[in-house]
């Protein structure tokens, strides 16, 4: 029997039954709920780590991220994740769809967010003079999440404070490292990419769902990306290829077959050439 090819990924309902596409959690009264989160998985929401007091350790992409008192770290959807908490930590989890936040901003909103866009892993320390206007703002969410209010447009505000101020710490830092793509039919490529590299790995398709010419959707994918279609596409395969082959046990062949490969081999060319190691070498280097 083959083993499944993938990693598990957690909706706002596993983690809040009754939530309704968002949800807030004080993380020193929710332990159980958060043991959810201490194995690789892939959160299909976006979410805020806000650290008030303690120590907690990140495990994001490969990379291992320690964190302590006043520091917030910001996640897109499907990005592997897990998180250990120390036993004294105080602080609160947020998780939210784009389809929460877009009831009163529009669609697009989330997406001027670099955070939300880079494929880095953004956090940053809360200054020692705005701490306390984070804690006021955490604490008129939780007043507004109370079963007798539950005023959503409000948490949404909120939420877009919170985001703003997030932006004013990140924004310099990210956009200093990376150009960002501020193009709706870059966004709407990378996005779609994101639902159909497996079947779909030649940019013409793309530009054929963008009524465009495959030649202007490269022009804008290296004016804004500074790589081509081709490239972005094939940087998702491998980015899934590494998720894989690190957090599941799967054969090296149920990979490649699972990516849309003809092959073993040609994922095997493919993933060396790319890495200079080949995927077995891979997994042994970083398990």
């Amino acid at each position: 029997m083959a083993m499944e090819t993938t990693l598990p990924i957690l909706e706002i309902e596993d983690i809040q039954h009754d939530a309704d596409h968002f949800f807030l959690l004080k993380l020193h009264t929710e332990k159980e709920t958060l043991r959810r989160l201490e194995q690789a998985h892939r959160p299909n929401f976006f979410s805020m780590l806000l650290l008030f007091q303690g120590d907690a350790h990140v495990y994001t992409e490969g990379q291992h991220i320690p964190l302590t008192a006043y520091q917030v770290l910001v996640n897109r959807p499907l990005v592997v994740s897990s998180m250990q908490l120390q036993g004294d930590s105080k602080g609160y989890l947020i998780g939210f769809t784009e389809s929460f936040f877009s009831l009163r901003y529009n669609s697009n909103v989330l997406h001027q967010f670099s955070f939300f866009q880079t494929q880095q892993t953004c956090f940053f320390r809360i200054p020692q003079p705005e701490q306390y206007k984070w804690h006021t703002l955490l604490t008129f969410m939780l007043q507004e999440q109370k079963p007798a209010l539950w005023r959503k447009n409000a948490l949404r505000s909120y939420l877009n404070i919170l985001l703003q101020e997030t932006q004013t710490y990140l924004g310099n830092i990210i956009e200093a490292n990376e150009v960002f793509s501020h193009n709706d039919k870059v966004l709407q490529f990378i996005q779609m990419v994101d639902r159909h590299y497996v079947e779909h790995k030649n940019p013409s398709f793309y530009a054929s769902q963008l009524h465009i010419s495959q030649n202007y959707l490269n022009k804008l994918c290296k004016t804004n990306q500074a790589q081509t279609s081709g490239q972005i596409i094939k940087q998702r395969i491998l980015l899934e290829a590494k998720r894989l082959l690190v957090h599941t046990k799967s054969s090296i062949a149920e990979i490649a077959y699972s990516l849309g490969f003809e092959s073993p081999s040609y994922f095997n060319t493919f993933f060396k050439k790319r890495i200079g190691a080949s995927p077995e070498r891979y997994r042994k280097q970083e398990s």
